[in-house]
């Protein structure tokens, strides 16, 4: 009997140790779970703050690089853009603004590589377009110049900027009617835009179209935009349609706009030179060739005038210059020399053998 009763107690006894044990280790249980939570939480909210950090300081740098780009601070600025990227290298506004730099410093090639990666990093504007395109057509890539471009249109089919843009790449292409059609709609957004009536000119041009053209150099002119580009251009027209005199105009008040524009001065002195007046087109090549003594084109046109005036030697001394610069030039220039001093020779011959009429009356 006393034997059942120690072991009762020390059942009882270990039900309870075992009960104090289990409940100890709920306790503990608790107590680690609350400190799991609790470092789970803390590094949430690590993350969290690390991650507003982060933005924040993104946020920062695309303004202060944007405050840059808006002072002209490009160098300046693309750091703090690139900087940005190596917090957020899918952020569409630095990536498009470091292609723009890049374009602005003739680094097209670079400027692609940031440009595509904007395109790629979600919705694109007509603004990336109209970048690729300018990168494109720097680097002579026509086909993606035309095909960007005409994506910016598409996308924002009211901004003049990209119409002019594309209008003048399909100009250079050789697409006349497209350009012709695309710069008037860029017109009817900017009538007072000068260049833009050059541009339409140019185009009419293309389409041999003399009259249209002449027009819109005069209303670009009217619209104060007058350079020398314009008055080569207003001049090579006249001159198609056999209006010479208005094209020594357009020459010559071109070249007061522009003196530095050599080719100008050589349209003018060539013009002189095809009707005779020798006197009036030399000074003109003369003029270039102090400019610039390696520009070809007035070395010919003044040894050619040399020959039909005269003066062998002095044509044959510009002919040995040109054949040190280009040999097939000279070849062409040599046929040309002989053939105005055999022209010379022949018409000398001829009015010395003229009869004079005030000795035969």
């Amino acid at each position: 009997m006393k034997d059942n009763q120690q072991m009762l107690l020390s059942k009882s006894s270990f039900i309870q140790n075992t009960r104090e044990i289990l409940s100890s280790l709920k306790s503990q249980i608790v107590i680690l779970s609350l400190i799991g939570f609790s470092m789970a939480l803390i590094a949430f909210l690590g993350q969290t703050a690390k991650a507003e950090i982060k933005s924040y300081s993104t946020t920062v740098l695309l303004q202060e690089a944007g405050s840059l780009l808006k002072a002209g601070k490009l160098d300046k600025a693309k750091d703090l853009y690139l900087k940005a990227l190596e917090q957020d290298s899918l952020n569409r506004n630095a990536l498009k603004n470091v292609g723009y730099i890049l374009t602005m410093s003739d680094d097209n090639q670079q400027a692609l590589i940031y440009l595509k990666r904007a395109e790629q990093a979600g919705h694109s504007d007509g603004d990336i377009y109209n970048l690729l395109g300018s990168a494109y057509g720097s680097l002579g890539d026509t086909t993606n110049s035309l095909a960007s471009y005409a994506q910016a249109v598409i996308l924002t089919p009211e901004n003049g900027a990209y119409l002019k843009n594309y209008g003048v790449a399909l100009v250079s292409a050789g697409n006349f009617t497209e350009a012709l059609s695309t710069l008037q709609s860029a017109f009817s957004l900017a009538p007072a835009d000068g260049e833009l009536s050059f541009l339409i000119g140019n185009s009419y041009a293309g389409l041999e179209k003399p009259k249209e053209a002449l027009k819109s150099y005069r209303g670009a002119v009217e619209l104060n935009y007058d350079t020398g580009d314009l008055r080569y251009n207003m001049g090579m027209v006249s001159e198609s349609i056999g209006d010479f005199w208005s094209a020594e105009e357009h020459y010559g008040i071109g070249i007061s706009r522009d003196p530095k524009n050599l080719e100008l001065r050589q349209r003018l002195a060539v013009l002189y030179s095809r009707a005779g007046v020798y006197k009036q087109a030399v000074p003109l090549f003369k003029e270039n060739l102090s400019r610039d003594p390696n520009f070809i084109n007035s070395r010919f046109g003044l040894g050619i005038c040399y020959a039909f005036q005269g003066f062998p030697d002095s044509a044959n001394a510009e002919l040995m210059k040109v054949q040190r610069v280009d040999k097939s030039k000279y070849e062409t220039m040599k046929k040309m020399i002989d053939g105005a001093t055999k022209y010379y020779k022949e018409s000398s011959k001829e009015s010395r053998t003229r009869p004079d009429s005030a000795t035969t009356r």
